[in-house]
């Protein structure tokens, strides 16, 4: 009886085991939602953390700090974006056309502003003046005069012919009649817009935007001041992301990920006309060939350069197949020989190379405040005197460097200067230029020619080069480079632009 009543008992288990095996069943009958859902949540709720400057705005136009400004182009497009060959990619232009002093630009109609209206040519002409007035972005503009709009198109005139004016067209535009005010959050039409009110703001991925933004879709603000020691912010997690300019002549090292990023920051030097063995093209030009360019940017800038003999960075598309006839690692033999054949040949008591009449020795002025800068001029002092060319180095701090170089109370001096992206060299070559105290006499006219031939598209880069490389005019010694510091909890490639330092954010993922 009770081996019956076990049976009956296990039965009836076995049967509800089967029915709940059933009704399980079931429930797993449509399983991939659940499954699928918490992984399409992960990716739409990335986040990452960038920096936000205490006490400044994000209204493009009068942000101040480099902090914020870094941040405009995640809220702002432009009529076109730069690659990293600095070639300008349309973004709210469609096709661009330049015609002498014309520039005609057709709007992509599927530009659209955060809050889903269409972007307007006379959205473009009311950002174009807030720029063109602004601090930042009045320089890339110098050029252009107006904007008028008719249509889907915008027209540009110019004061002088510019082939390369495009790449300059790269101003934030925000809709009409929302930047009227410092404190002003204009609408844009970028990858991401706020939502709240500073410093509490979120940055939200657009649906409208015309560039991807992949899985990182949210981006959060941390409040800093910029002398709160940026690098180490990132380092203690803080934020994810710091693009560091190393304007300050200083490279912080922390324990993140680093990209290299090129820029347009020419590091040169030269030399006043007034000094007479400078007026002499052989001198200029056994200077330029002696120097090794990657013992100064090793020496000099900690590697954070690329040596340069042209005035044009490298990676410039127009430079893709031109050379220097100088070598990057310098030629001290090529450039004695020159010198002698001069008639440099003698060794006076001082120990200067010398001729009949003439020494070869000279004051270089350089900022001392930049740590970079100072090290460099040593380095450059070290190197011409390995052939009896002294060099005596004059330090003085930046206010007083400015006002020497303006004054021309130098002899040569090593300078910095950061031309716009159509590759502007006015500052050498115009009478008013920054630069042009360094060739006053018989120097200043070097090139101008041929310079105002490329401007004016009547002579190629490659011809243009060619000249420079054999007159001299001011000598080239690299292109100073910025560093991407990102947190290493961000995968995918990082890629940065000096306009934008959230270039390949699209490419990015968060751990």
């Amino acid at each position: 009886m009770k081996q019956t009543l076990k049976r009956i008992v296990a039965a009836v288990l076995a049967a509800a085991l089967l029915a709940a095996l059933g009704a399980c069943g079931q429930e797993t009958a449509k399983p991939e939602p659940k499954t699928l859902k918490p992984k399409i949540e992960t990716v739409r709720l990335s986040s990452i953390t960038l920096p936000l400057a205490h006490n400044d705005g994000l209204n493009p136009y009068t942000a101040k700090s480099t902090v914020n400004q870094q941040l405009v182009p995640l809220l702002f497009d432009g009529l076109y974006r730069l690659d990293e060959t600095f070639e300008p990619q349309p973004l709210v232009a469609e096709f661009g056309a330049v015609n002498g002093k014309t520039v005609t630009v057709t709007l992509n109609a599927a530009a659209r502003f955060s809050d889903g209206s269409t972007v307007t040519a006379d959205d473009v002409v009311y950002s174009f003046h807030r720029a063109k007035n602004s601090a930042h972005y009045s320089a890339r503009l110098s050029n252009i005069t107006s904007a008028t709009a008719a249509g889907g198109e915008v027209t540009f005139a110019l004061s002088t012919v510019d082939p390369y004016v495009l790449a300059c067209l790269t101003f934030p535009i925000v809709k009409q009649n929302t930047a009227g005010k410092e404190n002003d959050l204009p609408v844009g039409s970028g990858r991401y817009y706020p939502e709240g009110k500073l410093p509490n703001t979120v940055l939200k991925a657009s649906e409208d935007s015309l560039l991807d933004t992949a899985s990182i879709t949210e981006v959060h603000l941390y409040e800093v001041t910029e002398t709160d020691g940026m690098p180490y912010g990132l380092e203690i997690g803080n934020y994810d992301f710091w693009l560091d300019d190393l304007s300050g002549g200083e490279y912080h090292r922390v324990n993140s990920g680093v990209s290299v990023v090129d820029t347009t920051n020419l590091v040169y030097l030269a030399f006043n006309g007034d000094k007479n063995i400078l007026t002499e093209a052989t001198v200029r030009k056994a200077i330029s060939i002696l120097l090794n360019r990657e013992e100064l940017v090793s020496a000099g800038f900690q590697g954070h350069a690329v040596p340069s003999a042209l005035p044009f960075p490298a990676k410039w598309k127009p430079m893709e197949k031109i050379k220097s006839s100088v070598s990057l690692s310098g030629d001290q033999a090529k450039a004695l020989n020159m010198l002698k054949a001069a008639g440099y040949t003698k060794i006076n008591s001082y120990g200067y190379r010398c001729s009949s009449s003439k020494s070869l020795s000279v004051n270089l002025t350089v900022c001392k405040s930049n740590a970079f800068k100072l090290a460099c001029a040593r380095a450059i002092k070290a190197q011409l005197e390995k052939i009896n060319f002294h060099v005596r180095i004059i330090e003085l701090g930046y206010k007083d460097y400015e006002n020497a170089i303006k004054k021309g109370n130098f002899e040569m001096y090593l300078g910095e200067i950061k031309l716009t992206a159509n590759m502007n060299l006015s500052s050498f070559f115009n009478p008013s230029g920054t630069a042009n105290a360094a060739m006053r006499t018989e120097s200043g006219a070097l090139c101008r020619t041929e310079y105002n031939k490329l401007r004016a598209g009547e002579l190629s880069v490659s011809d243009f080069c060619a000249a420079f490389d054999k007159k001299t005019p001011f000598v080239p010694l690299c292109f100073r480079t910025e560093v991407a510091m990102f947190s290493r909890s961000i995968g995918g490639t990082v890629s940065a632009t000096p306009s934008d330092g959230f270039y390949s954010i699209q490419a990015w993922s968060k751990n």
